[in-house]
């Protein structure tokens, strides 16, 4: 039996428009359901969604790939993970990102429903996303854009892309075990059981 689920989530991210910069807070919620009973990959797919949103998401820099200011500070700010998106990362182009993203590295165990997203600078107006348009995108060596990619990446760059981490160094593989690890405190920790039947907000 497929379970639909429900899963907020909060970051923080700086937005580069223009040669402007500024702090942003992102409230989103992701609408999803299960595709597969096995439980394990549930709680897998879960945590690939939250890994991806509180660790890479988090804390990074959005700015858009044709910015000339924004791929100046990519170059120079070698202690900070920024993130190029192929417009300028308003909040319904982060939402679709996200959307499509998200349904990417939890693959064939979920399905991302939708995907609702607000912000301090777009002062809290609501965005929801069910659908996705392809971007226009010149790919490079025929790869797909890191948005339609299953890897955690976020990155077009081969060299970015050759030395992140993969699912496995965060105990994410499909065939690992029905633990994770604490990310903070590097202990290990139940992830979420799901049950079947009914709805449920993790």
């Amino acid at each position: 039996m497929n379970v639909k689920l429900s899963h907020d989530v909060s970051f923080s991210a700086v937005v580069i428009e223009g040669t402007k910069v500024f702090p942003n807070f992102y409230n989103v919620k992701i609408n999803m359901e299960t595709l597969t009973e096995d439980n394990v990959h549930q709680n897998i797919a879960i945590q690939r969604i939250v890994v991806f949103l509180t660790e890479i998401i988090n804390g990074s820099v959005f700015c858009c790939e044709k910015n000339p200011a924004a791929i100046k500070f990519a170059r120079i700010a070698k202690g900070s993970r920024v993130i190029m998106f192929p417009e300028e990362p308003f909040d319904q182009i982060l939402g679709m990102i996200l959307f499509q993203k998200l349904n990417a590295i939890i693959e064939d165990k979920m399905e991302i429903e939708s995907v609702t997203i607000s912000s301090e600078l777009a002062q809290h107006l609501t965005f929801t996303v069910d659908d996705f348009e392809e971007f226009k995108y010149t790919p490079i060596k025929d790869e797909l854009p890191w948005w339609n990619r299953r890897e955690l990446i976020v990155s077009n760059d081969p060299k970015k892309i050759k030395s992140s981490d993969s699912w496995d160094d965060y105990g994410l593989d499909w065939n690992s075990v029905d633990i994770v690890l604490d990310l903070e405190h590097n202990k290990r920790q139940p992830v979420v059981i799901i049950l079947d039947g009914g709805g449920a907000h993790v």
